[in-house]
């Protein structure tokens, strides 16, 4: 159950090196260190001596996405090979750890406390506004049609549209919460609307889509 005695070294000797080498190059004058590689060093690798973590997922093996919908912005795969970064966050199953820091992360962390005297600030608490809209009607789902949210706040957006996909849902990322209105009209004239307050979702909730708000189009009328 313990790692061999040089791997071990080995792995705290690399957490100092990115300790010492964030510190070096702040004595520089360079600002906005940022260091990206963090995704694939810092959460995977020797917690301890007797622990290793590869992210939430077991390397070996595929994993399998369940969207909230497959609509919207973004490629959204069904599956994930079993190596490779993406596999390092874990920002849909919320059965998982979110992630697990690992030396190197503690050594980086020190480090930019070492710089500016204490911890490095968090990510801003609210996240932007995500509504998915569910298009029926007959009790059954609309696919393949267009949803319009329609600001009505004086937000500096204009009206956006997305197609729902085959279970009917229409997924929107927003810049602003506010009011809006959802509208969807059916090739045979009937339209639906309902009316939202989109609001910011939280940064620190976890894995998972609980920040994303749910409403439903299911009242129609005849387009006239």
């Amino acid at each position: 159950d313990k790692y061999p005695g040089p791997t071990y070294r080995l792995f705290k000797k690399v957490a100092k090196q990115w300790h010492d080498s964030i510190i070096e190059v702040y004595k520089m004058g360079i600002a906005d260190i940022n260091p990206f590689t963090m995704m694939s060093v810092g959460y995977m690798g020797l917690v301890n001596e007797h622990k290793f973590v590869g992210g939430p997922w077991n390397l070996h093996k595929p994993i399998n996405i369940k969207w909230p919908s497959v609509s919207g912005e973004g490629p959204k795969p069904t599956k994930m090979g079993a190596r490779g970064e993406p596999l390092l966050i874990n920002w849909f199953d919320p059965t998982k750890p979110e992630y697990t820091p690992n030396l190197i992360y503690q050594a980086v962390k020190e480090a930019y406390k070492d710089v500016i005297g204490k911890d490095a600030p968090l990510l801003n608490p609210n996240r932007v506004p995500e509504v998915i809209v569910k298009a029926i009607k007959n009790s059954k789902p609309l696919a393949n049609t267009y949803v319009y949210l329609i600001p009505e706040e004086n937000q500096s957006a204009n009206v956006k549209g997305v197609m729902t996909d085959k279970e009917g849902t229409a997924w929107f990322i927003l810049n602003e919460p506010g009011k809006y209105k959802a509208i969807c009209e059916t090739k045979d004239g009937y339209v639906g609307e309902t009316d939202i307050v989109a609001y910011y979702g939280k940064t620190y909730t976890g894995p998972g889509y609980d920040n994303i708000q749910r409403v439903e189009i299911s009242k129609w009328g005849k387009e006239e």
